[in-house]
């Protein structure tokens, strides 16, 4: 049995699920910052790529929040701390 990658992310605070939906949080570069951008992924084609290369799909949404906000919103389970993979069997 093999998969194929079909998205790659990773965010230096959260990467959430809902869904087709992927979000990736980052915290800001700044020691103390609570601010957070979240970029939300939606797949064409089956696919959280640009055709025929391994770049994602420019998000189809880009939010400015607080930390504690992004935070609240989503369930301790989603909370990744490692790189989110998702795959489909080809």
């Amino acid at each position: 049995m093999s998969y194929a990658n079909v998205g790659s992310f990773r965010g230096n605070y959260l990467v959430r699920r809902s869904g087709s939906t992927v979000t990736v949080i980052d915290r800001a570069g700044f020691e103390r910052s609570q601010f957070t951008t979240e970029k939300s992924y939606r797949p064409l084609n089956g696919s959280y790529f640009k055709p025929g290369t391994q770049t994602l799909l420019d998000p189809v949404e880009v939010t400015l929040a607080l930390a504690l906000a992004s935070l609240t919103r989503s369930p301790r389970s989603t909370i990744r701390r490692k790189p989110c993979w998702l795959s489909t069997r080809p």
